[in-house]
């Protein structure tokens, strides 16, 4: 049994009643997985499982053939489980976000997770959230548009990105966020005829 990722290295042994004992040539039958290593001389057997590879159990001969004459093969039926692993999400960084006092801003934080199937994800924030910044937790998209008071400002966001995987792993992406100062007219007041 082995996890998704993780190497399985085994040494396969034989043995021979002939005397002298004859050499050993290993073989994989053509059953075996994708990617799987059997050195002919040494009966060393690796492999590391892909993501597409689990779970499954997988079902394939290794042939030890002597040099005997005339040669004689022998065969191992091998069954290798392959167990389901959960990755976290992967959240790439999101480059220098800006913001302008009183206009709206819209944000994608994008997120993926690799495990087949793949699991779904949602989106939340770690923290104190400003007044009127919302997060979408079935996309990552933030809207947000600062007031007057909240800027000129840096604003430093967590965005946790959370897949529904046995067991749920999570990711952050924190956020720089540089609210801009926006200048605007003077307002007169009306003077009376």
């Amino acid at each position: 049994t082995v996890d998704e990722h993780q190497p399985l290295k085994l040494t396969l042994t034989a043995t021979d009643h002939d005397v002298p004992a004859s050499n050993f040539q290993w073989a994989l039958g053509g059953l075996a997985p994708t990617g799987m290593t059997l050195d002919p001389d040494t009966g060393d057997l690796a492999w590391t499982p892909n993501e597409q590879q689990g779970p499954s159990t997988n079902v394939f001969n290794v042939y030890a053939v002597d040099d005997g004459n005339p040669s004689q093969t022998g065969v191992l039926v091998m069954t290798v489980v392959v167990n389901e692993v959960n990755g976290a999400p992967v959240s790439p960084a999101v480059q220098d976000p800006q913001a302008s006092e009183l206009e709206p801003m819209i944000l994608q934080v994008p997120a993926t997770d690799d495990d087949v199937p793949a699991n779904k994800l949602s989106w939340s924030i770690d923290g104190a959230v400003p007044a009127g910044l919302t997060i979408d937790s079935t996309n990552g998209e933030i809207k947000w548009t600062p007031t007057e008071a909240q800027g000129p400002d840096l604003l430093l966001l967590d965005v946790v990105i959370e897949d529904d995987g046995v067991p749920p792993l999570k990711t952050t992406n924190t956020l720089t966020i540089t609210v801009l100062e926006v200048n605007t007219a003077p307002t007169l007041t009306a003077i009376p005829a």
